[in-house]
Order: C-alpha cells, then structure tokens, then sequence
C-alpha cells in the first residue's frame, strides 16, 4: 500500500485527531461502522486502477449534476482573474471531474470512508485544483487526466499532492 501521510496530514493531526473539530469526520478515521480502514477487493478485469465508488444504486459519490455545479463553481472563484473561453472551461471541468473520481476512487481503494471523503472534497479540490490559489490551465488539467490514464491515479500529481 503507498504512504498516505500526505492525504492523513491534510486531515488530521499525528495522532490521528480532526483538526478541524471532533464533530466532523476525519478522513484518516475509520467509519462508524469499522473497526479500522479496510480496502474493498475490487478485481478489474483490464486490470485498471480502483472502481469509482458507486452506491447500490450505481451513483458515485455525489451526483453528477451536483458535482459539475460545485467545479464550475470553484472555477468561478479561482479563475476570476482568466479570461478562459467556453471550450477552455468545459474542458477543464470535464478534466477536474475524471481526476475528482480517480482520486477518490483510490482514496476508498486506499480504505478511507466515502462520508469522509465527501465531508472534505472541497479542501481536497483546493489542493489538487488550485495549488497556487488560482486555476491552472486546460493543458495542465488534461495532462493529469492523461497521466492517470497511462500511468494510474496514485502515480498522478493531483494524488500525490
């Protein structure tokens, strides 16, 4: 399994406490319902990087409207300052949702709980999407979704940051 103190340090402290408040879940806590993190068994049968989290009802971890409206909205803020065409932005936010899905696909892969996942996706896309406070460019993004598709999501920039 890779080192996860890069995801673990962002959401909680050394010894295993939210840093954000004992109300909210922490990422690098088990879920309720878990005795401790466990990765599910997912054989894929190209052999591919994890499964993107579905419930029983095959939907991800959030919807997928709800999920293009919160990027679009985070776009908006960080790239207040760009003067990005519509193609740019549709092809960033079609890039930030592939990348999104991978990471946290590996991140439940990895044994962290969805609801925590969730709970923190919009620190997780500040880091991933926004390093510097600002958008990066359409290129930028597409090379992440090209480097996870060759290369897998835990080999990718937006994960290992």
């Amino acid at each position: 399994m890779d080192d996860h103190r890069g995801w673990t340090s962002i959401f909680g402290t050394s010894s295993g406490e939210n840093s954000v408040g004992s109300s909210e879940a922490s990422i690098n806590q088990p879920a309720p319902h878990s005795p401790e993190p466990v990765a599910p068994e997912v054989d894929q049968p190209d052999g591919g990087g994890p499964l993107i989290p579905e419930d029983a009802n095959h939907n991800h971890l959030m919807p997928a409207q709800e999920r293009m409206e919160e990027l679009a909205h985070g776009l908006s803020i960080n790239s207040i300052t760009k003067n990005l065409s519509r193609n740019e932005w549709a092809g960033i936010i079609a890039a930030q949702i592939v990348v999104e899905e991978s990471v946290e696909a590996a991140l439940v892969d990895d044994g962290f709980p969805p609801d925590a996942i969730l709970a923190k996706r919009h620190q997780i896309r500040g880091f991933m999407f926004y390093p510097q406070g600002t958008s990066l460019t359409e290129k930028t993004y597409a090379r992440y979704v090209t480097s996870i598709d060759n290369f897998g999501t835990r080999a990718s920039v937006p994960y290992k940051r």
